[in-house]
């Protein structure tokens, strides 16, 4: 699975080098960097050698305490001559911390030019990396984060029969899907727990798949001919939302002026089909079939699944209901929208699961 791949300027970093072990005894850099930020502007401090044998955990719980005067002691010992906007980004990531503990936003973090989605309870020194800044020709050991903020999805759900029920068809159209497009032809009977024993039942109760427990330990899945239907009217689906609201994904608005093309245009394209009255939770699941978001997860898809950030990797953004315009305004990039691809009504599908 794609990893992230950030380069510093004038830094080189070399994951997991061989000679890493010279550097046992030395401090590390911790670094961490947002997704979407230039990681020159990433945050960083340097650590004592002690917790490279701890976890991710327990680094993340000593630079980033709750306590402020904790907090005020690891902001006097960062690099603010060379960069000074390290105490408000530093601010900032304590405050994110402090959001999920609250369980307000969802955190995942990755390891660059490592592994993604990272169990923060793994061992640091086994995600270390080597660095060597090529003006001063030092070298160091780090460890550098980088950090996925999502929404909390599904808060807006009132009834929670009718939201395990669509968790549980978002999981089997996410297995079908996979079994469909990438030939998962069996998988072991140990592995059938949680979310996949969720997705498998789903899937058999619509009778999209067959399963075959003939071979022991290993369940052989095959495709129903309702199942191969299925996959169709789903890139149907696809191609409605796409058809539809692809045009609010870069919107610019000043008043009396609206560019759905704009570079730095915003993604409404969520807010809209809200607006229409559809699911967002549905329709963003389903763009995300089609256009190789769970491609780019097939190989990881069991450990995906899995996971309990699953639905806030791949559903956070349906979850976002702020906008940075007003009604109003909002109001009146639907109508513009909806007349430029010539539909002036609310667009109406059945969105039955």
């Amino acid at each position: 699975m794609p990893g992230y791949e950030l380069a510093l300027s004038g830094i080189t970093e070399h994951y997991r080098a061989a000679d890493l072990a010279d550097y046992r005894d030395q401090n590390t850099v911790f670094r961490v960097t947002l997704s979407g930020m230039h990681p020159d502007d990433s945050f960083y401090i340097e650590v004592p050698a002690k917790f490279a044998s701890g976890s991710i955990i327990d680094l993340l719980e000593y630079v980033f305490p709750s306590e402020p005067d904790k907090q005020k002691d690891r902001m006097s010992a960062l690099d603010v001559v060379e960069h000074p906007d390290l105490p408000n980004i530093y601010m900032y990531l304590a405050e994110l911390i402090e959001s999920e503990a609250k369980r307000e936003v969802v955190l995942d973090w990755s390891i660059n030019l490592g592994p993604v989605h990272v169990d923060p309870s793994v061992t640091v020194q086994d995600y270390c990396s080597l660095s060597y800044e090529a003006t001063s020709a030092e070298s160091y050991k780090t460890l550098h984060l980088v950090l996925d903020e999502y929404e909390i999805p599904f808060k807006d759900y009132e009834d929670q029969s009718v939201l395990h029920d669509d968790k549980k068809a978002f999981l089997g159209l996410y297995l079908h899907y996979l079994i469909c497009n990438h030939n998962m032809k069996t998988v072991p009977s140990s592995a059938i727990r949680g979310n996949l024993e969720e997705a498998l039942d789903y899937c058999i109760d619509e009778n999209l798949i067959l399963l075959d427990q003939s071979e022991g330990s290993i369940i052989t899945i095959s495709v129903t001919e309702q199942g191969r239907k299925k996959i169709a009217q789903l890139e149907q689906e696809c191609q409605y939302y796409i058809d539809n609201y692809d045009i609010f994904s870069s919107v610019f608005f000043e008043e009396g002026y609206i560019d759905f093309k704009s570079e730095e245009g915003i993604d409404l394209r969520m807010a809209a089909i809200r607006y229409d009255g559809l699911n967002p939770y549905r329709a963003n699941m389903v763009i995300n079939l089609f256009t190789g978001v769970y491609d780019d997860h097939a190989d990881s898809w069991q450990n995906e699944i899995q996971s309990e950030k699953f639905f806030a990797r791949f559903f956070g953004g349906a979850a976002v209901q702020e906008l940075e315009l007003d009604a109003e305004k909002f109001e009146q990039v639907m109508l513009q929208g909806k007349q430029n691809i010539g539909v002036l009504s609310k667009g109406v599908m059945d969105q039955d699961l």
